[in-house]
């Protein structure tokens, strides 16, 4: 819960991002996090960047707003995070990175 008592961390009771959680959630990028996708945030689901099958939790922290197809490409093996700094940095499911200027 935030301080006025809206849940925002919703564990791993619920997979689906609603609520306050969702709207952190989308307020964490204005597009899909997936340099050079330009989809706007509001047309994105949020996507649990440690997956919840892998028991990732189902807060703003460990989601971001990701395109449709951005969201099913992690299901392939890639990988996204976000470093300590806020960037964003996107691996194939062979462990390269993915160059900036391919990442869309």
């Amino acid at each position: 819960m935030n301080s006025a008592g809206v849940v925002i961390d919703l564990g791993r009771r619920s997979r689906l991002f609603t609520g306050s959680a969702r709207d952190a959630a989308l307020l964490s990028e204005i597009s899909c996090y997936w340099t050079g996708c330009w989809i706007p945030a509001s047309g994105c689901q949020i996507d649990h960047l440690l997956p919840f099958a892998r028991h990732g939790r189902t807060n703003p922290g460990n989601g971001a707003p990701a395109c449709g197809k951005h969201n099913r490409i992690k299901e392939q093996g890639f990988h996204a995070w976000r470093t300590p700094t806020g960037e964003w940095r996107l691996t194939r499911p062979d462990g390269t990175p993915v160059p900036d200027h391919l990442a869309h």
